[in-house]
């Protein structure tokens, strides 16, 4: 069967900017832009479905970024004007569902995910701190939303750090990595005192921010010379990141499971003491294999599966390769994730299950698993793995590659990616902006609506009058189309309405009243106090417009300058209309 490809359409020839942009997206035509929403410009998805029969429901939620610190005015490119990194949440064909990106005014977002708390599904995610001039706190930010995407919990402290925060089972804590600096008398090295990244994990208590662990890689006994950041450790200069810990989960018994990149090692550490019980991987591993295809570094993404007395069942994002240039001496291999099973009496390490990247390229940086189905059998449950850079997708069975996804350009990467059968149900009102529009008979009423982050409309029904103060008559409704949903009526009204209703034909939400763009009116040189009146048959007789990307209709919307927030030209890709 031959792979469904979707997206490709959507990507309009290059037109300029190469000197600026090599990889031909100066005119943002990488990114998804709304009429409803000219703030949103979510990150284009190309998607391959394989054996799209066999693919898990559910949304994907990722949190795209374009760099680890975001510079104003954004290094200069157009498409940057609106709002585009940060938490996301799309559909399996890449249609948008719910943008975070304003509401945290295009900070990074990382390793969001879903999560219980108080027994129902929330979102947890870190928000960057940065100090962009507005009125947001500068310090980073530990997050969970709710279903309506409003903050039930938020911690701040200059501490966090962006690699980790993992609601535990149960929601009442949450594990979060911390990074401090202290100066470390490096003898392990034979030098003498070296300003060190001294990292770590706090666990809190989510009803009261109290911290309840506190560890430290120094303190719990993590060694300068396990270091593979051979750069770092000849480089005698700056604050040393020798440890690097990018993930945390805790056992059943209270100890903790730590992956440090930059000594290639996880490490289990005793909750009561703090100290090293083991380690795999690394220059001191605790344990022996066989198997040279469980070998793995600069690793990201530790989870455990089942513990016992015997055996421990854990899983590894084993990069297998660096960003950076830490370790020329390291050579690089396909990325894969791992599951390790680990007899902890005859201290030995088996590889249970290895996937690797279906494009056998390497992630150097990045990465996590989430076990979708058939946890019980991890050989065979199906996997979806985020492998960092290009916020690459894939979907596995036990034996296939069922899914992949990346973003059209490779500017943005996502740290983490997860699917979930989310129900967002937004407490903000869906937006809609009506615009006159040319056809052969004359100028009619387009309206534009969206929902931010609803996952239960099923359709619109679309309302129009010729004064604020009418009772507005029913025009039509049109299938929900992505998340933006098109629709044409036969007249031109000048103030209008749209209702979100669900698959069970109940009301709910209502769009503000809006009225047609004042300046495209004055386009069409039409005077606002001669509008066609609604009440008539005509006007009541709806067209549907089905919005489907990268088509252009051969109608002309008259948008507003300015509209999108960009100088950029616009294209409003949409089918044409269809009469009855």
């Amino acid at each position: 069967m031959r792979p469904l490809i979707l997206g490709l359409a959507a990507i309009p020839a290059q037109v300029s900017g190469r000197a600026r942009d090599p990889a031909g997206f100066e005119d943002g035509h990488d990114l998804q832009q709304y009429v409803s929403r000219p703030d949103l410009a979510a990150p284009r998805y190309q998607v391959t479905k394989h054996q799209p029969d066999t693919i898990a429901p559910g949304y994907w939620i990722v949190a795209p970024y374009a760099g680890l610190v975001n510079h104003a005015p954004f290094n200069g490119r157009r498409e940057h004007t609106a709002y585009q990194v940060g938490a996301h949440i799309y559909d399996g064909d890449g249609g948008l569902i719910w943008s975070g990106a304003r509401r945290y005014d295009n900070r990074n977002a990382f390793g969001i995910k879903p999560i219980t708390y108080n027994d129902a599904l929330h979102l947890a995610l870190h928000v960057s701190g940065e100090d962009l001039g507005d009125d947001l706190r500068s310090d980073p930010a530990v997050i969970i939303l709710n279903d309506e995407y409003e903050e039930v919990i938020r911690f701040n402290d200059a501490w966090f750090d962006l690699h980790e925060f993992n609601v535990l089972e149960g929601g009442r804590t949450a594990l979060v990595t911390t990074k401090g600096m202290e100066d470390h008398n490096a003898t392990e090295i034979n030098e003498g005192v070296r300003s060190v990244v001294n990292p770590g994990f706090r666990e809190i208590e989510l009803s009261s921010g109290r911290v309840t662990y506190d560890w430290t890689a120094l303190a719990g006994g993590v060694k300068v010379n396990e270091s593979y950041d051979a750069v770092g450790m000849a480089t005698n200069h700056g604050t040393w990141d020798f440890a690097h810990i990018n993930a945390v989960d805790k056992f059943a018994n209270g100890d903790y499971l730590v992956s440090a990149r930059h000594t290639s090692t996880v490490y289990r550490i005793a909750g009561t003491t703090g100290q090293i019980i083991w380690r795999l991987g690394g220059y001191a591993s605790d344990f022996t294999a066989e198997d040279d295809n469980l070998e793995f570094i600069w690793q990201h993404h530790v989870r455990i599966w089942s513990d016992n007395a015997t055996r421990t069942l854990i899983s590894i994002f084993d990069n297998h390769g660096d960003d950076q240039q830490r370790n020329p001496d390291m050579p690089e291999r396909t990325s894969a994730v791992k599951f390790i099973m680990l007899n902890t009496v005859g201290m030995t390490a088996e590889l249970v299950r290895r996937v690797e990247r279906p494009d056998g390229a390497v992630s150097r940086k990045l990465g996590n698993v989430q076990v979708l189905s058939g946890q019980d059998d991890i050989e065979t449950a199906t996997l979806l793995i985020d492998w960092g850079y290009e916020g690459y997708l894939s979907e596995h069975t036990a034996s296939d590659v069922v899914m992949e996804a990346r973003f059209v350009s490779d500017r943005m990467s996502s740290y983490r990616g997860y699917k979930s059968t989310w129900v967002g149900r937004p407490k903000e009102t869906p937006a809609l902006t009506i615009l006159p529009m040319a056809t052969a008979d004359g100028v009619v009423a387009a309206f534009y609506t969206s929902w931010n982050g609803a996952t239960e409309v099923a359709s619109w029904s679309f309302y129009g009058c010729d004064s604020e103060d009418r009772l507005c008559r029913f025009l039509g409704n049109a299938t929900r189309s992505g998340f933006e949903t098109s629709f044409v009526a036969r007249d031109l009204v000048r103030y209008g309405y749209a209702d979100a209703v669900d698959v069970h034909g109940a009301l709910l939400r209502r769009s503000a009243m809006t009225t047609v763009a004042e300046t495209a009116l004055t386009s069409y040189n039409i005077d606002a106090s001669n509008m066609v009146n609604p009440d008539s048959q005509d006007a009541m007789q709806g067209a549907i417009l089905t919005q489907s990307e990268g088509v252009v209709s051969e109608l002309h919307h008259v948008i507003p300058a300015g509209l999108f927030g960009t100088a950029a030209p616009l294209r409003v890709h949409s089918s044409s209309v269809n009469r009855p």
